[in-house]
């Protein structure tokens, strides 16, 4: 994989909660926002933006499996503003809104990073 890719890939892993335009990653890796969205397209087979998305859906969704966030404290610390946007895009990536996913889990248990071996 083209180094450039692989370098906005791990920035975009870890300060997934920053909203970032294309354009800065671009200058990370000097290039130009157009030739970037290319090369990283020829590279994973999918759109910058869309790669992104998919990331902050899943890094959601495990929050929201794993932890006691409300569904705004992890829409913030995935970088999403947008409530609205955020429904949608965690609807269309699984099926359901963050709400009807957390009402699927075992709430009555807490999270396993929670709970201490005796």
């Amino acid at each position: 994989m083209d180094r450039r890719v692989q370098t906005v890939i791990v920035w975009m892993h870890d300060n997934l909660h920053r909203d970032v335009s294309i354009e800065e990653l671009a200058r990370l890796v000097n290039l130009s926002s157009s030739r970037l969205r290319h090369v990283f397209k020829v590279e994973t087979n999918v759109s910058l933006y869309h790669y992104l998305k998919l990331l902050r859906m899943k890094r959601a969704k495990d929050l929201l499996a794993t932890t006691l966030l409300t569904v705004k404290e992890v829409r913030v610390s995935v970088g999403v503003q947008n409530k609205a946007h955020f429904t949608q895009y965690f609807k269309e990536t699984y099926g359901m809104t963050p709400v009807q996913f957390r009402r699927t889990l075992d709430m009555t248990q807490p999270p396993e990073k929670y709970l201490i071996d005796k």
